[in-house]
């Protein structure tokens, strides 16, 4: 799924919706890295739910770091929902 993702997106994610769905599927295939990377422009201010989650998920998985993962669990329930 990252491999087409990235061939659909020519490999330039210019916009957050490009940024998401790769992110999504870079820590599916255990990328944390990449994932992390094509979030870090949301991290300060995350647009809506989906991004906190994700974030949350990789903290979990990447880190262990479980306080983290709560803070952007947290801050998800006060995001706006997905268009």
């Amino acid at each position: 799924r990252l491999k087409l993702l990235r061939r659909l997106t020519g490999g330039q994610p210019d916009q957050p919706e490009t940024r998401l769905a790769l992110a999504g599927a870079a820590a599916e295939a255990g990328q944390w890295a990449e994932a992390r990377q094509l979030l870090a422009p949301h991290e300060a201010a995350p647009p809506d739910q989906r991004f906190a989650r994700l974030l949350a998920l990789l903290a979990e998985a990447e880190a262990g770091d479980a306080g983290r993962a709560r803070h952007w669990r947290d801050l998800a329930a006060s995001l706006p929902p997905p268009p």
